[in-house]
């Protein structure tokens, strides 16, 4: 049944993400640079794999499925997608890769457990902050970027709890045994990408098939028959029943 629902789930998140020229799209989109360190981005998730990732149904709201995230050993990305039938999916990556486009979902990128716990100097301290949560803390460092690098949550069971340590480096690591419920990460942060990403059109007719059949489309405005689809110079994605990707050789009728 679990296995089942995962599979389910995830079927109906992807089965409207046909990728086309979308992944080249994300590969011409990393380059500019934002001064921030976003933890999360809506529209979009990875590739899931059934052998090692994971999916939960009836999880009501994106924090709670961030902290799943946090809870699980190995996790490093999770997406939460509103599902009026499972009141909510939470899907957990272990190894977040193939960015693409999701619908009513969003996604946020885990920091990396530390092997042990930070051991830092006052020079690397940057300061303490109160914390609920570990997520708290998360959003803490990112609000720092490129001065915090790592923190360290204290949790109820550690020397001082409910307490965020925001660290520019971690060069000193002390064994975790010795630390109960403290833990030392990396922050890991979305790379930006451009609104081009998010705002395009859809090549979506049948006729862009290479086994569509007779026909004499052309995407140039002065073009006697313009493709039906096409609107003129812009980002474009292939959907729907175009298939996914546009044909590289000549049709054949």
């Amino acid at each position: 049944y679990v296995q089942l629902t995962k599979q389910l789930q995830y079927s109906t998140m992807m089965a409207r993400n046909s990728l086309g020229i979308w992944l080249s799209l994300l590969s011409l989109c990393a380059a500019q640079h934002v001064p921030s360190c976003p933890l999360t981005m809506k529209g979009v998730t990875w590739q899931f794999n059934n052998d090692t990732d994971y999916s939960m149904v009836s999880v009501p709201n994106k924090y709670l499925c961030y902290e799943k995230c946090l809870k699980t050993e190995g996790c490093r990305g999770a997406t939460w997608q509103l599902n009026d039938i499972a009141q909510g999916v939470c899907f957990l990556f272990n190894n977040p890769k193939d960015l693409r486009m999701c619908h009513y979902c969003e996604s946020a990128i885990a920091p990396i457990p530390v092997d042990g716990v930070c051991n830092s100097s006052d020079d690397d301290i940057i300061d303490m902050y109160d914390a609920n949560n570990e997520l708290e803390c998360i959003k803490r460092c990112a609000s720092k970027p490129g001065e915090c690098q790592f923190y360290s949550y204290f949790g109820e069971g550690s020397v001082l709890p409910n307490k965020c340590m925001l660290l520019k480096t971690c060069a000193d690591v002390t064994n975790a045994e010795g630390c109960p419920d403290i833990h030392s990460k990396q922050i890991q942060c979305f790379p930006p990408i451009q609104k081009e990403c998010f705002n395009y059109k859809e090549l979506s007719d049948l006729s862009r098939r290479e086994d569509a059949g007779a026909g004499n489309f052309c995407d140039k405005e002065d073009s006697e028959s313009v493709s039906p689809d096409w609107v003129g110079k812009s980002w474009y994605r292939v959907t729907g029943k175009a298939g996914n990707f546009i044909p590289v050789i000549q049709a054949y009728y």
